[in-house]
């Protein structure tokens, strides 16, 4: 099988990106009329919070993963990097669970998911690494549109059917992340 060429290869990456951004882009109006500001404000929140965890969820490891040459060394790269990410979301949990003991109202912003979101999140850095390691850029550009996908479907989907609550925004990101 021979390989890509390197135009192929960033026109399939570049291609992927802009069909997820486009999803979402195309989505945003229907969403806005769907969701009324509060909600959507309370989602910026929780993303708000997930942005500042998930820079860090690997401790940046995963970048290190198209270094080695034997691919041995990047596997080993692999799993310790989603073992960082798995103490990280273990210490988001505990940081969730007493933040919601000492303000039970953030319950509201979908606080209880921020865990899976930063270890989905590890997850999906260190996989699209792993992606770009090994030159299958079909499925990264494939898993970014699918994530767009997921993610708009599920937050316009389930607006109709349980309402216009962050909760749901919060649950069509993690699961699109997913």
């Amino acid at each position: 099988m021979s390989r890509p060429s390197f135009l192929s290869s960033v026109f399939t990456v570049a291609g992927g990106t802009a069909v997820a951004q486009a999803i979402a882009l195309a989505a945003l109006p229907v969403l806005t009329r769907l969701y009324p500001p509060e909600a959507y404000g309370a989602f910026v929140v929780f993303l708000a919070w997930g942005g500042f965890v998930l820079p860090l969820v690997c401790a940046r490891f995963e970048v290190a993963v198209a270094l080695p040459r034997r691919a041995a060394s990047a596997s080993a790269l692999v799993v310790g990097s989603l073992a960082v990410a798995v103490g990280v979301a273990l210490a988001c949990a505990l940081a969730v669970a007493a933040a919601l003991a000492w303000r039970p109202h953030l319950s509201r912003y979908g606080l209880a998911w921020l865990p899976l979101y930063v270890l989905l999140g590890g997850a999906v850095q260190v996989l699209s690494n792993w992606a770009a390691r090994v030159q299958d850029f079909r499925r990264l550009a494939l898993a970014r549109v699918l994530q767009a996908g997921v993610t708009a479907t599920l937050s316009i989907g389930g607006e109709l059917a349980a309402g216009a609550s962050p909760l749901v925004l919060v649950l069509a990101t993690v699961a699109g992340q997913l």
